[in-house]
């Protein structure tokens, strides 16, 4: 299928190591899209567990590539610089698209004059199977003469153009923050346009690397202020690390998870997929 400004190509990368539980679901809602003019690129870090094997199911469907590397930015740098769609989506290999049509919806965007289409996600509780609706605010304010930059924008709810991201490769001396600080390089070098979506991009799992190892992303998220900081002469405050540790451990008690989940209307999470491991019980 042929490129035109209504229908651009779309590039989706997975990057994935020993995921052979979830793996499958991705690829499926990914392959399963009615949206047709898609590049579908999975790069694995030389799985051990299987999961190289279900990848292998699909290899007429997709491009691929396994061999080690040097951490989930490195291998998605390197889904970047074979991507050959105008536009570049990620999807974690623990997570699925919302549903068959999403890619159709955000398509009707891609024409318009902006270089990153920012939506909302599903977070899914792997546990409790609860949901609750995240992202799209990205906003600065002042408190205390210091600035605070808000980001409650998830980088699987974005859509951007390949030009601008084979441009801001993510930066490999990060473990956990790079997709932060590279957010933060968009929005201060103020040269390319965002536009927000009501739409909806993906379920998340909340059961990655950023939530489990919260200590590491915390203080890779104050090097990255720092960095920010000096490069645009701006002047975000600075996080207590211990501080924002304990409070948001805190926000993990049974008393505080009650309230917020008033607050933010979790609902048992359910559907359009037939394999979805959360709503359909599959192991």
């Amino acid at each position: 299928m042929n490129n035109t400004s209504n229908n651009p190509k779309i590039t989706v990368v997975t990057v994935v190591y020993n995921a052979v539980k979830t793996i499958e679901q991705t690829i499926k809602s990914v392959l399963n899209q009615n949206y047709k003019n898609i590049e579908y690129i999975i790069i694995d870090g030389s799985s051990t567990d299987g999961t190289l094997d279900i990848i292998k199911k699909y290899e007429s469907e997709i491009l691929f590539i396994s061999e080690p590397d040097n951490g989930i930015y490195d291998a998605m740098n390197k889904g970047i610089k074979i991507a050959k769609g105008e536009w570049i989506y990620f999807i974690g290999s623990d997570d699925i698209l919302f549903n068959a049509n999403v890619l159709s919806t955000f398509a009707e965007y891609l024409y318009e004059d902006f270089d990153i289409f920012s939506g909302y996600v599903y977070y899914v509780n792997e546990y409790s199977k609860l949901q609750y609706i995240y992202g799209n605010n990205i906003e600065n304010s002042v408190e205390d003469d210091c600035r605070k930059f808000t980001i409650k924008a998830h980088h699987q709810g974005m859509i951007v153009k390949t030009s601008v991201m084979k441009k801001h490769l993510f930066d490999k001396n990060y473990y956990i923050a790079a997709d932060y600080k590279w957010l933060l390089d968009v929005w201060f070098s103020k040269r390319y346009r965002i536009k927000k979506t009501k739409d909806i991009l993906a379920y998340f799992s909340d059961n990655g690397v950023s939530r489990l190892e919260l200590r590491s992303r915390l203080k890779e998220q104050n090097i990255v202020i720092r960095e920010i900081n000096e490069r645009y002469s701006q002047n975000i405050r600075i996080e207590n690390e211990i501080f924002t540790f304990l409070k948001m451990k805190l926000k993990e008690t049974l008393l505080a998870k009650f309230i917020k989940n008033k607050i933010r209307k979790e609902i048992i999470h359910e559907c359009d997929w037939d394999f979805c491991r959360w709503c359909r019980n599959e192991k």
